[in-house]
């Protein structure tokens, strides 16, 4: 959705285990989370980290340790809490400029042993 000629209506972006083709992090640029399982067997993580480093504007890439190609979105899964905490402070931020949900981002992405935050966004 983020390639060049995307409409400037998209206001933020989350990539989740993912990693983006030719041409894309192009255009109006907008925030972009990338949430990626640093095990995951589908998509590697240095795909998803060279996608994150190619996004030309604000951005961060939520790390969970050891974990595949999207466990952490079910329940009760290491890293859940943090990934749902950190996705709903960045859109909370990014979709009702939220305040005080871009001051929680950072502390709520950080889970010492399960999680890790690269973080180029600018609040």
């Amino acid at each position: 959705m983020f390639t060049s000629g995307h409409s400037a209506r998209l206001r933020s972006g989350i990539v989740i285990a993912g990693g983006g083709l030719a041409g894309s992090f192009a255009g109006p640029a907008a925030p972009l989370l990338f949430v990626h399982g640093t095990a995951d067997p589908v998509v590697p993580l240095s795909v998803g980290r060279a996608a994150y480093e190619r996004a030309t504007g604000s951005a961060a890439f939520l790390g969970v340790l050891g974990q595949g190609h999207g466990e952490y979105l079910t329940p009760g899964r290491p890293g859940f809490d943090p990934v749902l905490a950190t996705t709903t402070d960045f859109l909370r931020w990014t979709l009702y400029d939220d305040r005080d949900a871009a001051r929680r981002l950072p502390v709520d992405a950080v889970l010492p042993g399960v999680t890790t935050l690269d973080d180029r966004l600018h609040r």
